[in-house]
């Protein structure tokens, strides 16, 4: 849901001398907050309201802008959240069965379990079934896409107009850019060389044709998609579809595009999203024609979805948005785990699997599995956006206690809250992202789409015709020793056979790796299992950046049992767990059960009070926050 700060200070006063009533009785099942093992969710849903700043507390911006480790947990949280019937899961399952695969976000994103990570195959309607990916580091990944189409708009849209003008910015180029300082990737001819009337761009990037006012241009007057040489056609503009199903009606640019075509195609969700499908800014509705429309609060903007292929905008027509599925504000918070979600390590190193490394750019497959990119710094000038996240984790192996560990590395600065001291909560400051530059590295990706040969083609059939499909994202490899079945449709059970089907363009690769001696094979495929998962929430790490890892750690003299990257450690409010005791058998053990759960879960916060229970908070029920305020009223009275 979205209400503006315009819509929510009136009911301000009377919501905050509201009390938070007891603790839940039910809910899912997921949702334990007295669970001593502190791994289950811990707060009961509520449909968090949407906000573009920071001035409501408990709305999502609040969130994300002071206290982003709760944010980032609440994000967690909706990703696993097992979603129901009245929350519209599978409403959209009569018109696409696809639409009643799961019912959370977990169930096929959950290895290693209770992290963002990989699963099997997920249903497609062609046949053929995808591999779901693990999502470790997807906003590095969204943050690289940007950056390409920024260094494309840099390189070559000399006259600034957000656009390439064809012929003259166009003719004779090529889009040759950096993954890092020197490091260039072949993306294709900017113009036509093959004489079907599109650039001859990798299907990395979708065309988006544009007029001399950079309005989008889809079909003309009889229908027919638009191609260079249409009368009205001054040039185009280019999506970055770093998010892909490997079919070619599913690339996507944005994490919160993508999050959302995922609610609406595998879990039947319509989340209640005016970010994305609305227009920018305080209920302006979207003009159809921008390329591009309003940013998120992670800072990502959003690419048009009217301009979005034909599968999804298929899928809108079919499912009008309605609200109370998952609200605005919940999306946002979704987004902000993911952007802000670790990415994979590498793990533990030895003379086999340095050897392994070194033969993966001896054997040529680094040509195409590019190593490290290099995020650009914030620059106003050229419009490069940055490193958006507020925290990094670099994860590595300890060969002294044999195990993986964490150093977390703040990426934001606290500033002093404009608005000052506020009377319902403590002294506040926000934390801004840093928006420096980052070296992305061991992702092994050049994100361009390849043909390798018949053993990865498909063909499918819809609407009577046999259609075959050729081309397919390079995956990036980090995290792929813990990602079996392998490809992009899950056939390979082993990373041997996977590199066996290699074929096409990088059929060379594939000769020199089954003519290596088996050593440098085994080695090749050690280094391979060493890029590797974990689960975050009992990763060992370094949280306060004192150089150890403390066991037992403390924040603010409260006992906190073994220092790991747990993010309630790192709330506003530290949790009070209830610490050493007996369980049934006498047996002593460090319990988690949170004692202080309202409070350090924000569920005093005006924006996330619910007294009646029902998952809308009170200040999104007319009713309920009208009398709040009457009953604000007479407390001051009082």
């Amino acid at each position: 849901m979205r209400l503006s700060s315009r819509t929510l200070v009136p009911s301000l006063a009377g919501a905050l001398a509201a009390t938070l009533a007891t603790l839940w009785a039910a809910a899912q099942i997921s949702v334990r907050p007295d669970d001593p093992s502190g791994l289950s969710l811990r707060e009961r849903r509520v449909r968090l309201i949407h906000s573009v700043s920071a001035e409501v507390p408990g709305t999502s911006m609040h969130l994300q802008q002071s206290d982003p480790w709760l944010a980032f947990q609440r994000g967690r949280s909706y990703f696993f959240h097992e979603w129901g019937r009245e929350d519209g899961v599978f409403a959209v399952a009569t018109s696409r069965f696809a639409a009643a695969t799961t019912t959370s976000c977990g169930m096929c994103h959950n290895l290693p379990f209770r992290s963002p990570g990989a699963g099997g195959n997920t249903a497609e309607p062609i046949g053929h079934g995808r591999n779901a990916p693990h999502l470790f580091g997807a906003g590095l990944i969204e943050m690289i896409g940007d950056d390409l189409r920024r260094q494309l708009l840099v390189a070559f849209d000399t006259n600034r107009n957000g656009y390439l003008d064809v012929p003259a910015e166009t003719a004779g180029k090529r889009a040759l850019l950096e993954a890092t300082a020197g490091n260039l990737v072949d993306y294709g001819a900017l113009e036509d060389l093959d004489g079907d009337r599109r650039p001859d761009l990798n299907g990395l990037f979708q065309v988006v044709y544009v007029d001399a006012q950079g309005r989008a241009l889809r079909r003309d007057a009889q229908g027919r998609a638009r191609r260079l040489g249409d009368s009205d056609l001054a040039g185009y503009d280019v999506l970055p579809g770093v998010f892909a199903s490997s079919a070619g009606d599913h690339q996507i640019a944005t994490l919160r595009m993508f999050q959302n075509g995922v609610l609406r195609t595998i879990m039947g969700i319509t989340a209640d999203d005016p970010t994305c499908f609305q227009g920018a800014g305080e209920g302006a509705r979207r003009e159809p024609e921008r390329v591009w429309a309003e940013r998120s609060n992670a800072g990502a903007v959003q690419p048009n979805p009217e301009l979005l292929p034909t599968t999804l905008e298929a899928l809108r027509k079919m499912t009008p948005l309605a609200p109370g599925t998952m609200s605005e504000g919940e999306v946002d918070l979704v987004e902000w785990y993911l952007l802000n979600h670790p990415a994979p390590a590498l793990g533990r190193q030895d003379e086999r699997t340095r050897r392994g490394r070194a033969l993966l750019g001896e054997m040529g497959c680094a040509s195409c599995h590019v190593a490290d990119w290099q995020i650009r710094a914030a620059d106003p000038a050229t419009g490069f956006a940055g490193d958006r996240r507020f925290f990094d984790l670099a994860v590595a192996w300890n060969e002294a206690t044999g195990r993986l560990e964490g150093r977390l590395r703040p990426l934001a600065r606290q500033v002093a809250d404009p608005a000052g001291p506020r009377p319902e909560t403590r002294p506040e400051t926000r934390y801004e992202p840093l928006r420096g530059g980052f070296l992305v590295e061991g992702v092994f990706s050049d994100f361009r789409h390849h043909d390798l040969g018949p053993r990865f083609h498909e063909h499918f059939y819809a609407r009577g015709k046999l259609f075959p499909l050729k081309r397919f994202r390079t995956p990036p490899l980090w995290g792929v020793g813990s990602t079996a079945p392998y490809g992009h449709d899950g056939a390979s059970a082993t990373l041997d056979d996977v590199i066996r089907r290699h074929g096409g363009e990088a059929e060379s690769s594939t000769a020199a790796y089954l003519a290596a001696p088996a050593a440098d094979r085994e080695a090749l495929l050690a280094f391979l299992d060493s890029l590797v998962l974990y689960q975050p929430d009992v990763l060992p790490a370094d949280l306060d950046g004192d150089g150890r890892i403390a066991d037992p750690y403390q924040v603010a003299g409260l006992p906190m049992g073994p220092e790991r990257f747990q993010p309630e450690l790192l709330f506003r409010v530290p949790p009070r767990y209830r610490g050493w005791t007996l369980d049934d058998g006498g047996e002593r053990y460090f319990s988690y059960q949170l004692l202080n759960l309202a409070e350090a879960y924000g569920e005093g916060l005006a924006g996330l009070i619910d007294q009646d229970r029902d998952g809308l908070p009170d200040l999104a029920e007319p009713s309920r926050s009208a009398s709040l305020g009457k009953e604000g009223a007479a407390d001051s009275e009082r």
